[in-house]
């Protein structure tokens, strides 16, 4: 077990009137060669790829105070023969909280549950990219007055 603590600037990109930031995981899974394949006639010894048999990560994100999430997001559960994933979304006051685990069964995929653990996979990268929507908090914005621009 470890903690990490740390703060970033700047990591926010604009899409509309909406602000986005990717979920910062230590670790997380990407698409690889592995597993592209649309059907395996062998099986994968998973374990080249992940040497893990179970990885718990959890983020709490400071809401800034000019901001507010968009929505919270849904939680997410995955299961199949060979894996069991989660990610739960909590927010308590100005903390979000998100609980992320990933759970290997066994790193051996033979190739008739190929296809299911594909589709796992799958969705676990899409989880793992999952990209956070604040909007401007609407407080913030009392106070503040548009400026008038005069006339010519």
């Amino acid at each position: 077990t470890y903690t990490i603590e740390y703060t970033s600037n700047n990591v926010f990109s604009r899409i509309s009137n909406m602000q986005i930031f990717k979920l910062p995981w230590s670790s997380y899974q990407e698409p690889t060669e592995l597993m592209s394949m649309e059907e395996r006639n062998h099986p994968v010894e998973f374990w080249w790829y992940q040497n893990d048999d179970f990885v718990s990560e959890i983020l709490n994100i400071e809401i800034p105070e000019d901001k507010k999430l968009t929505e919270l997001p849904e939680n997410l559960n995955y299961t199949c023969s060979i894996a069991d994933y989660s990610l739960d979304f909590t927010v308590n006051g100005k903390i979000l909280r998100i609980k992320r685990e990933l759970r290997f069964k066994n790193d051996y995929v033979p190739a008739e549950k190929y296809d299911e653990f594909k589709e796992f996979f799958d969705n676990v990268i899409k989880a793992d990219a999952m990209q956070i929507a604040f909007t401007q908090n609407d407080k913030s914005k009392k106070g503040k007055k548009k400026k008038k621009r005069k006339g010519r």
